[in-house]
């Protein structure tokens, strides 16, 4: 099997004083895979996104290993956010509040290709 988009071992989410808000988390996306996160209200869902995303408030750590398409980024911010919709994208919990019906999804994470193509001077027209 080819690589693992993304892999999270033994992702543990810790507070200032030690105390474990989630741990052993265990997963592994390849490509052509679908995930999704539910569980109940207070499980772990948002702040295990959050750990992948590296977008952590900064009372949290997460221990553990994350790897995004080959990058080692373990939760930290500064290693994730290159990989910002180029390479993980995530959808909020309560996507009603973020995303409107009359834009679809395809055109929303295409946004971001869009934009850094402009900044770099090529023109771009999403298809419709």
């Amino acid at each position: 099997m080819s690589e693992a988009l993304l892999a999270v071992k033994d992702l543990a989410i810790v507070l200032q004083d030690g105390s474990r808000l989630l741990e052993g988390a265990q997963l592994t996306l390849h490509a052509g895979e679908r995930l999704t996160i539910v569980g109940e209200s207070g499980a772990g869902k948002s702040i295990l996104a959050q750990a992948m995303m590296g977008t952590l408030p900064e009372a949290l750590r997460a221990q553990g290993s994350i790897t995004i398409a080959g990058h080692a980024t373990n939760g930290e911010r500064s290693r994730t956010q290159p990989l910002w919709g180029k390479v993980i994208t995530m959808l909020p919990q309560e996507p009603w509040t973020a995303l409107s019906p009359s834009c679809a999804c395809t055109r929303r994470s295409a946004r971001p290709r869009i934009m850094r193509k402009a900044r770099a001077g090529a023109r771009h027209t999403p298809k419709r």
